[in-house]
């Protein structure tokens, strides 16, 4: 045998030893990559189950958020269902979250419940005694209205808080069955267990501040670190295993390949190459992997490593538009984040355009935002709100309809991009704003039918923006408008509520409510208070005489007379009927005497249409007024003493007022 293999030739020597050496390699690569390729599974399958994990406790949080945690099983059964090699997922709860989810309930929800119960039982008897002395029809059935509606109320809040003040009891579905689980429990680390084909693995959840909602639920009241439960996902390994086991026949297949490629390709040619183009892409790698998209991989030909480098390029490519879509859909979401937070709060314009412009100003893709308002009735624009502006590059900026470039977008009514100002030959100088300035973005926003403003933004590099840019700004410009055009439907809502809508005074909802407020205010501050109450003299017979339409008629031009009479810090409302009521607030009795006397007057001078029918040749008013806390020690008490002056003021002949 040795004799043999000294006959060999050198060459066949040279190959058969590499032959060999190659062959022991690739059994030992085979088996070490077989390993490998296990272990790269299993931990794939570890961060797979763990997103999955954190996908269920988003859903959890949700549920809780909106109170729909009685449907979690229901959910978990149709992950069980829909995801494929899934045999089992179900919720191990600790006994921390429960008693966390008491001890909210004790400190926060019944304190909560037996607050809005106290408060509903005592608006039922006002209501109550408003309705005993209500005369007026549709008074008494909104008042009905109301007293049934807070009783309904009153007993769904008795029905939540017997639910809140039984104690939480753990679901036996939820409760820990082994030793995995209670250890889970305990230590807080997750537990991966692979036997075969099948797998089970348990992830805890873990109090977090940086991922937990500080609204949600228990986490209000839970520490740092503690462990609320865990979810246990047990899946089949089956089909993973037959792709491992084929994978394992390519393998061998493609390694036997390498081997006879290298006895043939032998020499530093191959090492030469692939020593080259690994550097060339590893440097590229690791620019990328540093956050620069920008780069791309040299293509030297069309072999294996052109086609990575080709491929690699394509990836790269594809990750950078990816990026860019995604700052332009978290700048969007967030600007729309802004504008909701101060819808929810108030629908003050100033507000929500300040909102606006904050959101867009924390956007790394814009360097400064600015937001014009047109003027209702000429349409000139002008700056409301600004960010990354210095103050004397905007100042007081204005705009007509048509005049330079925001002018120009505004009197087209759409939107407008310049990537690079400089190559704009027709831009106006004076509105680029700042000599740093190169890309620009304005568009429109509306209120109704007509513009109501520009959103603009700016880049200081040029070419920056681009038409998905444009469009992005339009979308959240019909967004402005939609939620601007909410906001007036609020705002005409609101006054509808509050105001009469024949006469435009307040209604006499609003009266017992502000006179409420000032009673307080008076008392706490041991101010005065007056108030007068106004009646129309023989208003009946005038409505009879000539028709309730010029009836109406007189209502409004006296409200008018009563509105500019009065004092901008008196309250004129509607009482009922032809009863006007003012309250006048930190006002002596003296002081309030003169303003009545003086509405009296006003009215009395006044020409009515058909006023000489009337029994004293003209329209008239009595007056009754009454002074806190001369005339009573209650803001019931004024009204009734008021009411008994204006009546005394009717016998003692009409057209005057009668203090009481």
């Amino acid at each position: 045998m040795q004799q043999k293999f000294r006959d060999l030739t050198l060459t066949t020597k040279f190959l058969g030893s590499i032959a060999l050496i190659l062959l022991v390699l690739t059994f030992l690569d085979i088996n070490y990559n077989a390993r490998k390729e296990r272990e790269l599974t299993q931990n794939e399958i570890k961060r797979w189950t763990f997103r999955l994990a954190e996908n269920v406790r988003v859903a959890l949080n949700t549920l809780m958020r909106e109170g729909k945690m009685d449907i979690r099983f229901s959910m978990l059964q149709t992950m069980q269902e829909e995801l494929e090699g899934i045999k089992n997922v179900r919720i191990v709860r600790a006994e921390r979250t429960n008693e966390l989810f008491n001890e909210m309930n004790k400190k926060e929800v019944i304190p909560s419940l037996e607050k809005a119960i106290r408060r509903s039982m005592a608006e039922i008897p006002v209501l109550e005694e408003e309705l005993s002395k209500a005369i007026d029809a549709d008074l008494i059935d909104d008042l009905k209205d109301e007293i049934a509606e807070l009783e309904k109320d009153l007993l769904g809040l008795r029905g939540k808080l017997g639910v809140a003040q039984e104690d939480i009891i753990a679901d036996p579905r939820e409760l820990p069955r082994d030793d995995m689980d209670l250890k889970v429990l305990k230590e807080g680390q997750p537990i991966y267990q692979f036997n075969g084909d099948f797998a089970r693995v348990l992830v805890p959840y873990k109090v977090d501040r940086k991922k937990c909602s500080e609204g949600s639920g228990c986490h209000r009241n839970a520490r740092e670190g503690d462990i609320l439960g865990a979810i246990n996902i047990e899946f089949s390994m089956e089909t993973i295993s037959a792709d491992i086991r084929e994978n394992k026949l390519w393998m061998v297949l493609f390694w036997f390949m390498r081997f006879i490629i290298f006895l043939v390709v032998i020499g530093l040619l191959l090492t030469f190459i692939v020593t080259r183009d690994i550097k060339s892409m590893l440097k590229v790698f690791k620019k990328v992997e540093k956050g620069d998209f920008s780069v791309r991989a040299e293509v030297r030909g069309k072999d294996e490593f052109g086609e990575m480098a080709t491929a690699f390029n394509r990836m790269v490519q594809s990750l950078e538009d990816t990026k860019k879509e995604l700052d332009k859909s978290l700048l969007e979401v967030f600007a729309l984040y802004n504008i909701g937070k101060a819808v929810n709060t108030n629908f003050e314009l100033e507000q929500i355009l300040l909102s606006l412009v904050q959101g867009l100003g924390r956007s790394e893709k814009i360097d400064k935002t600015m937001i014009m308002l047109a003027d209702k009735d000429s349409g000139l624009l002008s700056v409301a709100s600004y960010t990354g502006f210095e103050d004397g590059e905007i100042g007081s900026t204005r705009r007509k309809p048509g005049e330079g470039f925001y002018g120009a977008v505004a009197a087209e009514g759409k939107g407008e991009l310049v990537s690079d100002v400089e190559k704009y030959i027709d831009f106006p100088a004076e509105d680029i704003f700042g000599a740093e300035v190169n890309s620009i973005i304005a568009v429109p926003f509306f209120r109704g039918d007509s513009i109501f403003g520009l959103i603009c933004a700016y880049k200081n590099k040029p070419d920056h923006f681009d038409l998905s840019d444009l469009k992005l700004f339009e979308g959240m410009a019909e967004h402005l408008t939609v939620v601007l055009n909410n906001a007036k439907l609020v705002e005409e809502t609101r006054i509808k509520a509050i105001r009469d809508s024949l006469t435009g005074l307040y209604n006499r909802r609003y009266f017992n409510e502000t006179l409420e407020k000032e009673y307080e205010k008076a008392l706490r501050h041991e101010r005065y208070l007056s108030l007068f109450m106004i009646d129309i003299d023989n208003f009946k017979y005038y409505n009879d005489t000539n028709g309730h339409p010029e009836g109406d008629k007189v209502l409004e031009e006296l409200s008018e007379i009563l509105r500019h009479t009065v004092r901008s810090t008196d309250i004129a409302c509607r009482y009922g009927g032809e009863e006007f009521v003012v309250i006048l607030p930190e006002t002596s009795k003296d002081g309030a005497m003169l303003i009545g006397e003086r509405v009296v007057s006003a009215i009395h001078r006044h020409t009515f249409a058909h006023e000489e029918s009337q029994p004293m040749g003209f329209v008239s008013v009595s007056a009754g007024l009454a002074t806190f806390p001369e005339d009573g020690e209650t803001s019931d008490d004024i009204v009734k003493r008021a009411d008994e002056a204006l009546y005394r003021a009717k016998r003692l002949g009409k057209n005057r007022i009668e203090m009481a």
